[in-house]
């Protein structure tokens, strides 16, 4: 967190409006951009999925929504290849220092740079008895996914340290998950999937949005993925090891002995 807001405003897809109204406080300082009715990451990050044509059009569109910023503002971006400098148009791109291995260590340091003051932000500690915790297997890219196999594994270690499971679904995600854990399947609505983080006590979560947002809430987070990916990880997870692969778990058991 920063102290104080000057001179930044951050600008996103308007696909992350219901996101923004479920996180309520510091929606003010997001700018949303890009068609009112997306309900999607914008085609231009996904061409495989969405064609080449849905790709330039979303470019094109994100392109126009920032030019008029263009001549006053420099524009941010965690990675800058040909996408980036396009969508920045005449403006002046910056790019996050790549040196870093995580993006949140390295937009912190970008805000030092700038002369901001960072708030340290509260370490994601159970504050309590560890009594139940939540696996959000899904994630939009399918071979981050969480196996069935994985998910086993992963609430029995949590059954032996008298943690209760329940597997988090979104609405449509067409998931394997084994027939004896609990699952509870969630309309496509991020109030709903937020409540249900707030409620458990851990989360495990597929790299993806529920991760984040289980370290926004200050839950103790532990991202599982199909291979090494430090720089996007939440801070924490980096910070602490709180993450592995599918073929190898034992950091998982590691970080489980050291919480509960």
């Amino acid at each position: 967190m920063l102290d104080g807001q000057d001179g930044i405003q951050l600008y996103a897809g308007s696909h992350i409006s219901g996101l923004l109204n479920a996180l309520g406080p510091g929606k003010q300082h997001v700018r949303l951009i890009g068609p009112s009715d997306m309900t999607d990451v914008p085609a231009a990050f996904n061409v495989r999925l969405n064609g080449k044509m849905a790709a330039l059009r979303s470019l094109i569109s994100l392109r126009c929504a920032l030019a008029p910023l263009a001549r006053d503002h420099q524009f941010v971006f965690d990675q800058l290849g040909w996408r980036e400098k396009f969508i920045a148009g005449r403006g002046k791109p910056l790019c996050l220092d790549q040196d870093y291995k995580n993006i949140y260590l390295a937009y912190e340091e970008f805000f030092r740079q700038g002369g901001y003051t960072l708030i340290p932000q509260r370490a994601s500690m159970p504050t309590s008895s560890i009594k139940n915790a939540v696996i959000v297997p899904g994630s939009r890219v399918r071979s981050k996914v969480i196996p069935a196999p994985v998910i086993s594994t992963i609430r029995e270690k949590l059954l032996l340290n008298g943690i209760s499971t329940t597997v988090l679904l979104i609405e449509g995600e067409p998931i394997d998950v084994p027939a004896d854990v609990k699952t509870v399947i969630l309309p496509r609505f991020f109030n709903l999937l937020i409540e249900a983080l707030r409620e458990s006590d851990l989360v495990i979560s597929a790299d993806s949005l529920s991760a984040h947002l289980g370290e926004f809430l200050e839950k103790p987070t532990f991202v599982l993925n199909n291979a090494p990916n430090s720089y996007w990880l939440p801070k924490s997870a980096y910070l602490t090891g709180a993450n592995a692969t599918f073929s190898e778990l034992v950091p998982f058991s590691n970080w489980l002995s050291s919480i509960a």
